[in-house]
This record gives structure tokens, sequence and C-alpha cells, in this order.
């Protein structure tokens, strides 16, 4: 769970929205507050008497103030607002984070299972072999037909089959185990 937590782009996204969201927060709890803006300019022109083609530098500095005096509560409204996306995005970041748990979770119970059922597949692929071994000595010695024997060879193919069924499903579940945690899987 901890690996997912630190891997998962999905999180890391959510939890980017609500850093996101917290700042919008912070900026919307400072609309009341007085600005002073002061910049300075500078630039060529020609077109100036008495010689017009000459180039001449132009400058210009400025100062503006704002005070706020009334603003029809619109920074109470806003802030009020980044308060409700803080809380939305705090809600989504714990939605994602217990589907992402969720998930883990899941897919550790899904490997669980395909190890046991490896396990079971190799004791009844060993069982089945013994049951060949048994018919083929049985039919040997005359005391079972060849279909009992067929039937044994049957019974241990498809033994086979399960086992390499069991053990691809073990696989699969590795592998959607890594990448519910977050690890990127390389060709």
């Amino acid at each position: 769970l901890q690996l997912a937590n630190d891997r998962r782009v999905e999180l890391k996204l959510a939890r980017a929205a609500e850093q996101t969201a917290l700042l919008q927060q912070r900026l919307s709890e400072l609309g009341n507050l007085p600005s002073l803006k002061i910049g300075a300019e500078y630039g060529v022109k020609n077109g100036y008497e008495p010689d017009l083609d000459v180039w001449r530098g132009n400058w210009v500095v400025f100062a503006t103030a704002q005070i706020p005096i009334y603003d029809g509560s619109r920074t109470k409204h806003q802030v009020e607002e980044s308060q409700a996306s803080l809380a939305a995005e705090h809600a989504h970041t714990d939605d994602v984070t217990k589907q992402i748990h969720a998930e883990v979770e899941q897919t550790i119970a899904d490997v669980q299972a395909a190890k046991t059922k490896v396990e079971i597949s190799k004791v009844q692929l060993q069982q089945a072999h013994d049951a060949v071994t048994i018919a083929r000595t049985r039919y040997e010695v005359g005391t079972v037909t060849n279909l009992d024997l067929l039937d044994a060879e049957t019974a241990e193919s498809a033994s086979k089959l399960a086992d390499l069924q069991a053990l691809y499903q073990y696989v699969i579940s590795n592998y959607q185990l890594q990448k519910a945690v977050g690890t990127l899987i390389s060709n």
C-alpha cells in the first residue's frame, strides 16, 4: 500500500490538485489587501521636430495604487468558493486513495488465490501421474483395459493443462499487482 501511495500517478495528480486548491484559497484570502504597482518603460521613436529621421529615446515611469473600499462581499464569496473547492479536492484525494488501496488488496488476494491454485494443481498433477503409472502397470499385467489406461492418460493431460493455466494466472496476477502498486513494467 505504501508503494502504491508513493508511485500511483492518479494519486499524485489528486494531491497536486489539492495543493493547487489550497494555494487558491490562500490567494483569495488576500483579495481585500491594498496593492501598489510600480513600473518603468523605455523606447525609441523617430518623427520629432526639427529632425524627423533621428531616433530619440523616450521613457515613462508610473505608479498605481489600489485601495479597496467596498467589494460587495466578492472576497468573502471567493474565500468560501475556494474552501469548498479545497474540501472537494480533499474528498477526491481520499476517494482515489481508497480506490487504490482496494485495488491493491484485491490483487494481493488474487495473487494468493493463484498461488494456492498452483500448489493444488501440482498435487493433482502428481496424483494424475501416479494414476497413469499404476494404470500402465495394471494394463501390462492385464487387470485393466486399454480404455482405463487412456482415461488415466487423458486425466494426466488435463492436469497438465490445469497446472499451466494456474501458472499463467499466477504470473498475470503478479503483473496486475505490480501495476496496482504503480511499478512500470517494461517489455
